[in-house]
């Protein structure tokens, strides 16, 4: 994926380009795993590069239970993060 935004920082806008690559794996029909390489070039500051490893159990399909850690690979990246997330989906109709 490659991407181009300008988000407001203190008064001035930051043109930022960014680039992902992913590569996503289902072990079981309800589990699978990810990895992702993500890289944010701003017009200022520093280049953030971050790799990012997932994966997500779904025991209904409705409902699905996730898991993530990334590790930045750059100075100006997070050194690390971890996160866990809970996911329902409701369906107000069904189509025929």
């Amino acid at each position: 994926m490659f991407s181009i935004m300008s988000p407001t920082e203190g008064a001035r806008r930051n043109l930022t380009g960014q680039s992902s690559v992913y590569f996503d794996r289902q072990i079981t029909s309800s589990w699978d795993a990810y990895v992702e390489y993500s890289a944010s070039f701003p017009e200022r500051g520093g280049p953030q590069n971050v790799i990012d490893f997932g994966t997500a159990y779904k025991p209904t399909p409705h409902q699905q239970l996730d898991f993530h850690c990334s590790f930045g690979l750059s100075a100006a990246a997070p050194d690390h993060s971890i996160g866990f997330g809970y996911s329902v989906r409701f369906q107000a109709f069904r189509s025929k």
